[in-house]
């Protein structure tokens, strides 16, 4: 018996089968792309929702794939996770966040991305 708030859960069978819940692919596939626990939270329950409305158990691996955001891993995304917003950068840089939204969509000319390449790295920005 465990004790929430005011509230009083009583566990008829605390152990779970995940298998029963989530395919091993699907976890295998979520554990590759997701990062931090946070997107590993939103992904997880926006794929039990997904195979809850589509009457399916265990959740498939098609429907792990389906929930991914497809720019997880770009630049942007990147940084944002690592603290760093386009304020951020252009503050610190000393650049105009436009140059910065550039840089991060691949906009910006290739010479000056090469720039703002290099003096991240010495600063030790995750680029």
């Amino acid at each position: 018996m465990r004790q929430f708030a005011s509230t009083t859960i009583r566990a008829t069978n605390p152990t779970i089968v995940v298998a029963v819940m989530i395919d091993e692919t699907a976890i295998d596939l979520l554990a590759a792309r997701l990062r931090t626990p946070l997107q590993i939270e939103r992904h997880l329950t926006m794929a039990f929702e997904e195979a809850y409305r589509l009457g399916l158990r265990p959740v498939p691996s098609e429907i792990a794939d389906s929930v991914l955001c497809r720019q997880i891993d770009d630049l942007e995304p990147t940084l944002t996770r690592h603290g760093y917003d386009v304020r951020t950068l252009a503050d610190q840089f000393n650049v105009k966040p436009v140059e910065i939204k550039a840089f991060l969509t691949g906009a910006l000319h290739a010479e000056r991305t090469r720039e703002l390449t290099e003096i991240m790295k010495a600063a030790g920005v995750p680029v």
